[in-house]
């Protein structure tokens, strides 16, 4: 609300002690006192005149209390206090000192402490603090915006993460309940072969007792059922169980290049919403295996079907992160009916092979120097890149073809050695 006051400051201070009026009281000549100062003046004057006319109250009365003035008073000590006055002069802040970066009244222009500062309006002073809290408020809310954009993200990760460990977790219970399943089934019919032999040689012995009484009887075939126990029913369970030499990384996949369950499938797909990685495949749509190779000798074998678009080979570890690719990538590729080979080293070449592969073989030699690429139905080479490698070598995958590319099992076989 505007500030009314329009009197000057004089009028609502005490004649007696000149400030602003304390409880007034109303004398009978009209002029009004500070109801302390009024009795002060007049034990000392032993009368009671008036401070100013010098007019004697005619009664001994308490002088009546001055009600609207102690209002004015308290609602400009208010306006005071708010900020609105000095409380130095009484005086409403006209003006702006720019030097002390201050509101000042009029009277605090011409004083000491201000004296040939420079000046303005304080209505112009407070347009500029306006507009510089408004600049000010406007890249706030800006970073505000930016913070709680950063926090949804971080959230979303955070959730994409869980349900990634959460699948995760669910897909290993289910592989152990098959195997737990497994055992579980076939110590069942162990002992239940176990159980019927006992029942069937005590009926033997039960039968024949009389004719056997002065023999001993033959006990049950003991060995049978212990002996190398585990290592029979492990000959047994790798019927149920599959190696598979190479596992994909999920969190190397491009987003459009969605896995199996078994982590050895691959196909291209609608984009998906995965966690941000660094090692994640951005510019071609590829996917790295789990584990890379700094020495030995490793193969995989990958089914390619019917897929019309491929592309497999070897990736260092450091070529996606520096978002150059073909600086460490060999690779065989086909497309458009044609197969090309490709290598840091060596500009793209076409291969002179006619028939369409339904497998290829990856075979590294890290330590040797070579990379093999053969038709594992004929064991014919397809193609063999020679490099000294020196950095980790990753198996790659590429496809544009929703047809799956799958890694093949090893099959698995047991050598007893004497």
């Amino acid at each position: 609300m505007a500030s009314t006051w329009s009197a000057p400051t004089e009028e609502l201070s005490c004649p007696v002690c000149r400030d602003i009026f304390k409880d007034p009281v109303l004398l009978p000549c009209s002029h009004s006192f500070c109801s302390a100062c009024v009795d002060k003046w007049w034990m000392a004057k032993r009368r009671r005149e008036c401070p100013v006319c010098k007019a004697v109250s005619p009664t001994n009365l308490p002088p009546p209390r001055n009600l609207v003035l102690k209002n004015l008073c308290e609602a400009f000590l208010l306006e005071v206090d708010s900020g609105v006055f000095c409380r130095l002069h009484a005086e409403k802040f006209k003006l702006y000192c720019l030097d002390h970066q201050t509101p000042i009244c009029v009277v605090c222009r011409d004083s000491s402490q201000h004296k040939n500062h420079s000046c303005v309006p304080v209505d112009e002073a407070a347009e500029s603090h306006r507009k510089y809290l408004r600049e000010y408020l406007k890249t706030t809310w800006e970073k505000v915006e930016l913070f709680h954009d950063i926090k949804l993200n971080w959230e979303k990760t955070d959730g994409l993460i869980c349900d990634q460990g959460c699948i995760t977790e669910e897909k290993i219970r289910e592989e152990f309940k098959v195997l737990q399943q497994f055992l579980l089934t076939e110590e069942e019919v162990r002992i239940a072969a176990l159980k019927e032999e006992v029942k069937h040689k005590r009926n033997i012995i039960k039968e024949k007792i009389a004719v056997l009484s002065s023999h001993r009887a033959a006990p049950f075939d003991v060995a049978k059922y212990l002996g190398n126990l585990s290592f029979a029913v492990w000959c047994k369970m790798k019927e149920i169980v599959s190696y598979t030499p190479v596992i994909l990384n999920p969190n190397t996949a491009h987003p459009e290049i969605h896995l199996s369950e078994g982590l050895t499938n691959v196909r291209r797909g609608p984009k998906q919403t995965l966690i941000p990685t660094p090692e994640r495949m951005e510019q071609h749509r590829s996917v790295l295996g789990s584990e890379g190779f700094t020495s030995g000798s490793h193969s995989w074998d990958v089914e390619t079907g019917d897929n019309h678009i491929w592309a497999l080979g070897v990736m260092a570890q450091d070529a996606q992160r520096m978002g150059d690719n073909r600086s460490g990538l060999w690779m065989v590729r086909f497309s458009n009916s044609k197969y090309t080979a490709f290598s840091p080293s060596c500009p793209e070449s076409v291969l002179p092979l006619k028939h369409r592969l339904q497998r290829v073989r990856v075979h590294l030699d890290w330590d040797g120097g070579e990379l093999s690429f053969l038709d594992p139905d004929t064991n014919i080479a397809i193609h063999t890149f020679t490099h000294k490698f020196t950095k980790r070598l990753f198996p790659y995958i590429n496809t544009w073809s929703d047809r799956p590319l799958k890694i093949l099992p090893v099959k698995l076989s047991v050598t007893i050695t004497w």
